[in-house]
Order: C-alpha cells, then structure tokens, then sequence
C-alpha cells in the first residue's frame, strides 16, 4: 500500500492509508509491550504519532522526497520489529514444552 501511494492518488487514499498504517504501528507497538520490550514500543508508537490520520503530520510543499524516505524507513523497521519480536518468548509461553 504505501508503495502505491507514491504514485498520485486521491486525497481519500492517503488518508486510508495513514489509518492502516497508523494501526498496524499501534497493534506493532502493544505486541512490544507485551513482550517487554524496551526500545520496540518507543519505535512503533513514533511510527505510530507520525501515520496518525486525526492529526497528521505535514512536511510542506515539494517534501515528497521526505515522505519517500520516511516511507521506506517504517517499512523497513516494521518488518524488523516483526521478525525480532516474533523470535522473542513471552511471558507465560514456554514454547509448548
């Protein structure tokens, strides 16, 4: 999705996006507090201030650029998030021993 939305898309397709993205950050951000986390919850919830579709965040005219590299930056740490969140035990799981 957000790479679609480099593209020209209607005013209603950012805002969408923004709330998907500000969810999946807000869902990303409850996951590394669940797994106590330090750093993790901290990561996801700038993510998910940044995405927020209620207030959003503006970078003025001609900061396309910007918002191309913040784009790659959250996707980039979303799916670093995941995978080093996943690979940590929680607590009360044992791993099904």
């Amino acid at each position: 999705m957000s790479a679609i939305g480099v593209t020209a898309m209607p005013f209603g397709y950012y805002t969408f996006l923004r709330l998907v993205l500000c969810a999946s950050r807000g869902v990303g951000c409850y996951v590394a507090v669940q797994s106590r986390s330090q750093a993790w919850p901290w990561v996801y919830g700038v993510g998910c201030l940044l995405y927020n579709p209620l207030i959003p965040v503006h970078l003025g005219r001609g900061a396309k650029g910007t918002w191309i590299l913040l784009n790659a930056a959250a996707v980039a740490l979303l799916w670093i998030g995941v995978y080093l969140l996943r690979s940590r035990p929680r607590d009360g799981v044992d791993g099904g021993v």
